[in-house]
């Protein structure tokens, strides 16, 4: 499997874990309950057929375990009462009425933890979780209303998932703000002014926005911004950026690729 995620561990389960399609309305943040690392999980999924698609460690190491384009197992079936009525939060009930399955509308990334979820995140851990939902929310243009605890799909069976040593005020705050950090922003200035001394076109914003949300590492303008034509026709403006990338713009929105012209950011302005 090649991973989405870039720099993630490839642990890609067996195919028949996870499901044919995956449209992602949500994120949904577990703890492990007892997995204190990545081989551990790995192993639980290949013992149980459970899956989820992101594992991280209290290293703060991600591993892939589900391609993004399936809808992983760690988010089935609401809790009911005696009746049949769902007990879950009444944000999944629209998506349990569309999908029927919620695994095949969530993204579901799991945090090494604790039998009891009760170890306190580690920095480290934090700071890889927060830019996993963060690159996540820019590729499927998610927000922080679509972050969702695993205990608000099973309040009853999984009141403790992720656990009050998540911290979700600190994550949406990251999510707000881009996961803006000045020293970032003043090194990326720096790289492009480097070039093209302070010209700050929308291309020039696309691209920042993508590094501040650790799509790729800092870069400069490899080329003058050229007028083209994507493979449909439609006019874009095209330039080549070191690294090896380019950036394709067109009406306040641009996408980043690599150089095998795969899509490494994509946002607006």
């Amino acid at each position: 499997m090649a991973v989405d995620y870039p720099g993630a561990i490839d642990m890609a389960l067996p195919t028949n874990y996870s499901f044919d399609t995956c449209n992602p309305a949500a994120i949904v943040c577990h703890q492990t309950g007892g997995d204190l690392d990545l081989p551990s999980l790995h192993n639980t999924f290949l013992t149980t057929m459970r899956s989820t698609h992101f594992g991280i460690d209290r290293a703060g190491y991600v591993a892939q375990f589900v391609p993004l384009a399936r809808g992983a197992g760690g988010n089935c079936c609401p809790d009911t009462d005696a009746t049949g009525a769902y007990l879950c939060n009444e944000y999944w009930i629209p998506l349990i009425q569309q999908y029927g399955n919620l695994n095949f509308c969530t993204i579901s990334i799991e945090h090494c933890n604790d039998s009891n979820n009760n170890l306190a995140m580690t920095p480290a851990q934090i700071a890889a979780s927060n830019e996993l939902i963060l690159w996540l929310c820019h590729r499927y243009n998610l927000s922080i209303d679509q972050i969702k605890g695993h205990n608000t799909i099973n309040p009853i069976n999984k009141p403790l998932c992720p656990g009050s040593t998540f911290d979700f005020q600190q994550l949406f705050a990251y999510i707000l703000g881009q996961g803006a950090n000045p020293h970032m922003e003043a090194q990326f200035d720096a790289v492009w002014a480097s070039v093209a001394g302070q010209y700050k076109s929308g291309i020039y914003q696309i691209v920042k926005k993508g590094f501040l949300a650790r799509a790729y590492s800092a870069c400069s303008q490899a080329s003058l911004e050229i007028n083209a034509t994507d493979w449909s026709g439609n006019p874009i403006v095209w330039q080549s950026l070191s690294n090896g990338c380019h950036v394709e713009y067109a009406g306040g929105k641009g996408t980043v690729f690599d150089h095998m012209n795969r899509v490494l950011y994509q946002g607006g302005i």
